[in-house]
């Protein structure tokens, strides 16, 4: 893209880079790479590129068909694109999408309330010895513990961006109905993989629980969550294994000083809280 970049300058077009990807800002971070890989600077990358962030959410699947592994991608689907940072903001260049002037909003709404509670139900189940996303589900104490972590984050949301309660209500319930029907084909390893993605200060699980705590609302379920994101020790999981062997080296106080951002001194009830419950595993 560096190099497509280089051929075009100079140029009086814009070009919209977007990267529809399941992280926070991700067109900011690939912005930063492409500049990182390019000979020309910032300053010229940005007179021919532009790069609006967006929110993606599409349920992609393992499955096995004829007895080979394939991938399965379903039917539903949410795109959001920012739309002041096109190179014409008055245009709407991809179908069906969703364009909105505050993508915080809408990528927190996702990151926190469905890959979070997506996540929380895999470290879950995971230690619960389940191998099926659908079995996790299907357990009414995951089932319960999922859902009030939805309504700790949801609170957050409201909280911070002002969303209206009713129609995040009505967004929870249709993404875990989602989660309900699509679950029997989705494993616990694919959804729980790279807990130290999952672990990082401004990701699904530890964001909400720091907004929540600084905000004096509760935070007990998102905590139990990062609690046992930390016990999660998929041998075949390379980052699961790098938070393990560092706990085992040091100890679980260190590690959610190091991978989560949370320091005792700081924010210490959320902190006790999540040794307690690692503690209680």
């Amino acid at each position: 893209m560096a190099k497509g970049l280089e051929e075009k300058y100079p140029d009086d077009k814009k070009v919209n880079i977007m990267a529809f990807e399941n992280a926070y800002r991700a067109s900011d971070i690939l912005k930063e790479d492409i500049i990182k890989n390019s000979t020309l600077s910032a300053e010229q990358i940005e007179e021919i590129a532009t790069f609006p962030n967006t929110v993606t959410d599409r349920i992609v699947q393992n499955k096995e068909v004829d007895g080979k592994p394939v991938v399965e991608i379903s039917d539903d689907f949410e795109a959001v694109i920012e739309q002041p940072k096109l190179s014409d903001p008055n245009s709407k260049p991809v179908k069906d999408a969703e364009y909105t002037d505050d993508i915080d909003k809408m990528l927190e709404r996702k990151l926190f309330l469905v890959n979070g509670a997506h996540a929380a139900t895999s470290y879950f189940g995971y230690n619960k010895g389940y191998e099926m996303m659908n079995e996790a589900f299907d357990d009414p104490e995951i089932l319960a513990d999922v859902k009030n972590l939805m309504t700790e984050s949801g609170d957050v949301l409201v909280k911070e961006h002002g969303l209206d309660k009713d129609e995040l209500e009505k967004f929870k319930e249709s993404k875990l109905n989602r989660f309900l029907k699509t679950a029997s084909h989705d494993t616990i390893e694919r959804v729980g993989r790279d807990p130290v993605r999952k672990l990082g200060e401004k990701d699904r699980l530890v964001a909400p629980a720091i907004k929540a705590y600084d905000n004096n609302m509760p935070f007990e379920n998102l905590a139990k969550a990062i609690a046992y994101a930390f016990k999660y020790d998929e041998v075949t999981d390379e980052k699961a294994q790098e938070i393990n062997e560092f706990i085992k080296e040091n100890s679980i106080k260190d590690a959610i000083e190091k991978y989560t951002g949370i320091k005792e001194d700081k924010r210490k009830e959320l902190f006790d809280k999540i040794v307690s419950e690692y503690e209680k595993i």
